[in-house]
Parts: structure tokens; C-alpha cells; sequence
């Protein structure tokens, strides 16, 4: 060691030993550097939210080779959206965006479960004494009050009627879930079922997709309790499987098995349930082959389920009376699948000019708004059955509604 060197370091030993507390303030230093530089700052991953990383390869050519488990380690809400790339309606996309937005999502659902859980404590039969029933409300009031995830006021028709599938499925926007994830324009049961799963599934919620007659809703299942959740309405309502036995559209029991309604889907037939919605936008933008193409995918994926049989056969012969400049169609009546298109649309015309000679029909639900719906408020919704059972329509009954980061008042 150098003179100069030795020197420097007893003037330092000196300044140490006079001025002690500068021994405290250097130790103080280091561990704030310590901290700024190594403390693992709060995230989803680190909140206990699941983060899928997905690999940039992925693409829907590459998960139509996969099998149902493959394809169960792939995010939801990526296959969903892939199966929506390049439709109408999906040229604005941003996947990693998306992916971004459904990780928020759950995160401030986590926090908002977790802040409020002594009400359930507090009182658990206004939950029905149901853990799972409450996260679900939890979650549902979460994403409608602080993200707008409602159904589309412009896709809302009278109870009873239904859209023509060349008007319903226009926009990707509309059964897709990348449109619940961009400007707030809404959904229908094609994709609100499906947002629910994807942020749900970030929180291990044992959630699975479920399928009535032209129709999606989400089940909670665990050890403790199986429960429907009915999420495209206001707040949350809860069935029993016997209400999708007849609603929006009755099934026989043949129907019922064949088609495998009222049951929990394998990661599979979630795909296959996308890949048809994507036939039936590519169909409605008159892109007849490719619409072909993607409702073949649809029954491959899911070759057991007579439905996308039948819906294929529908699909090619359309897609040849398109092609003779006579586009007839299907109308959107599951009923009448077995009728030829001219037969059909006269029943259908039938059914809808007897629905509208009906004085007791009510109109569907209102435009949302910014109030809080009241707890348990009856609400008719869109082809819902008026009857006395409509009653758990509910929402948890914060103050107000608002899409700040800011806590709510307790």
C-alpha cells in the first residue's frame, strides 16, 4: 500500500471515530440501496395471482395442433383472442395490451375481495353462507363498476328475440373478449362468460365455461359446492341447471347429452365454442371458406358434440347458397336446425310476430348507468323468462361506482 494510500485511510478511521454517527447514517445508506435495489415491490405474481407468460410463437394455426391438456396450459383469454385475429372488428388488437388489462383486473379484484372479506364473516347468510358465492360477487361487481364489463346496450333486443346472426355477430368486438378490454363498448354472453374465467382463473378460482342452448355462463365448482353464476346481467344471479333446461331456449334430454349442455368444458371445447364464433363472424362478413374452415376446426376440436355437426352442415349450405346469390341462412332458433332454411325463416317469422303481438312482453334491460344496482333488485334480462325466481340480481352495495385506483370507504 502506497503512503497517499495509507494516509487517506486513517483520516477516514479519524472522521469515523470522531463523528460516530456517520457509522449510522452510512449503514442506513446501504440498506435503503439494499432495498431500492433487491425488495420485491408488489405485483400480481407477488399479490398470488397467476401470471401466464405466454410464448410469442403462439398463434391459432399452432393451438389447433394442440391437445385439450396442451391447450389447458394456454391463458383463456390468448386463446380467445387469438381465435379473433383478423375478423371485423379486431384490427386494433393489442394481445400483450390485453393480457396487461386482465392482470390488473384481477389484481384489483383480489385487493377489493380481500378488503371487504369481514362482511362475509360478519354476515355469511347474506352470501348464503358460500365463500365461493361471495368472491364471485366480488368479482362480477369489480369488473362491471370498476372496468364496465356489461352487456352491450346495442345488442340488447325484447325478451324473447333474438338478433339474426349476420347482425349479432358483425363485430368481434361484441363476442370476443378483447372487446371488453378496450374502449368499454360491452359484450354479450358470447364473451362475458369468458372475461370472468380469465380473471377468475388468475385468482385459482375453480371456474369452468358451461353451455345452455345459444348460450354461456360460468359454474363454480370445488369440494365444498357447485354453483351456476349467470354473469351478462347486472350483478350476479345464480341458477340451478333446471332454468337452462328452458331458458333462453328449451333442450330435450337428447339434446341435452348429445350436445353436452349443462356441463363443465374441457379446455378442448372451449376452443371449440371460439373457433365457432369465429365461423359465424367470418360468415356474417360473407367470407364463406374461411368461415367453413374455422367451424371444420370447431368439430375437430370437439368431434363427441353432435351441435357442431349439425352447425357445419347448416354453414355449408349457406356458404352454397351464397355462392348462387340466394343467402338465405339459418335463423337464430336452436329449434329449427333441422327444418331447410325456407322452412325455417317462416316459422321463425312466425314465433317472432306472435312474441311481438304479446302485450305482457317486457322490453329488455335499460342502458347501464352509474348508479349501484339495489342488492336482489329484479331485473328482466335479455330473453330471460319472466317469472318469480328472477329475484339475485345482485351487486355488492358499495356507495358508489367509480374506476379510480383510490380504496373505497369502508
Amino acid at each position: 500500500m502506497s503512503i497517499t494510500s495509507r494516509k487517506k485511510e486513517q483520516l477516514a478511521q479519524r472522521a469515523f471515530s470522531r463523528f460516530p454517527w456517520f457509522k449510522v447514517l452510512a449503514g442506513l445508506g446501504g440498506v435503503a440501496i439494499a432495498l431500492v435495489c433487491f425488495y420485491p415491490f408488489s405485483s400480481p405474481r407477488q399479490q398470488g395471482i397467476e401470471v401466464t407468460v405466454e410464448k410469442k410463437e403462439l398463434s391459432l394455426p399452432s393451438i389447433l395442433q394442440m391437445n385439450s391438456q396442451q391447450l389447458d396450459d394456454v391463458d383463456i383469454g390468448l386463446r380467445n383472442m387469438l381465435c379473433a385475429q383478423g375478423l371485423p372488428g379486431s384490427e386494433q388488437i393489442n394481445v400483450d395490451a390485453c393480457m396487461k388489462k386482465l392482470d390488473s383486473m384481477a389484481l384489483r379484484a383480489k385487493v377489493e375481495t380481500d378488503r371487504n372479506f369481514h362482511r362475509f364473516f360478519e354476515n355469511p347468510a347474506e352470501f348464503h353462507h358460500s365463500q365461493g358465492y361471495f368472491r364471485m360477487l366480488m368479482l362480477v361487481t369489480v369488473l362491471q363498476q370498476d372496468f364496465g364489463a356489461v352487456y352491450n346496450p346495442e345488442r340488447v333486443t325484447p325478451v324473447g328475440v333474438f338478433e339474426p346472426n349476420a347482425r349479432f355477430f358483425a363485430d368481434s368486438r361484441d363476442v370476443f373478449v378483447h372487446g371488453l378490454l378496450g374502449e368499454g363498448r360491452g359484450g354479450t354472453c358470447a364473451s362475458l362468460p369468458i372475461l370472468t374465467l380469465a380473471v377468475g382463473r388468475r385468482l385459482n378460482y375453480p371456474l369452468a365455461l358451461v353451455s345452455a342452448q345459444n348460450h354461456l355462463f360460468v359454474r363454480w365448482n370445488d369440494e365444498r359446492e357447485m354453483r351456476n353464476c349467470e354473469v351478462s346481467c347486472i350483478g350476479l344471479n345464480t341458477y340451478p341447471d333446471d332454468h337452462y333446461r328452458k331458458w333462453p331456449y328449451p333442450m330435450t334430454k337428447t339434446e341435452e347429452k348429445e350436445n353436452h349442455f349443462l356441463r363443465s368444458m374441457s379446455a378442448a371445447e372451449e376452443m371449440a365454442v371460439f373457433l365457432s364464433i369465429r365461423g359465424a363472424c367470418l360468415m356474417a362478413a360473407n367470407r364463406c371458406k374461411e368461415s367453413l374452415g374455422a367451424y371444420r376446426a370447431a368439430r375437430d376440436m370437439a368431434p363427441h358434440i353432435r351441435l357442431y355437426h349439425l352447425i357445419l352442415a347448416q354453414a355449408e349450405h349457406e356458404a352454397n347458397l351464397r355462392l348462387f346469390g340466394t343467402p338465405t341462412g339459418m335463423p337464430p332458433d336452436p329449434t329449427l336446425r333441422d327444418e331447410t332454411p325456407e322452412v325455417a325463416w317462416a316459422l321463425y317469422n312466425q314465433n317472432q310476430r306472435a312474441r311481438g303481438a304479446n302485450s305482457a312482453m317486457i322490453p329488455g334491460i335499460s342502458p347501464p348507468t352509474t348508479a349501484v344496482p339495489v342488492p336482489f333488485q329484479k331485473t328482466t334480462l335479455p330473453g330471460q323468462p319472466m317469472h318469480d325466481s328472477n329475484v339475485m340480481n345482485q351487486t355488492f352495495p358499495w356507495p358508489k361506482s367509480n374506476t379510480s385506483n383510490q380504496p373505497r370507504n369502508q
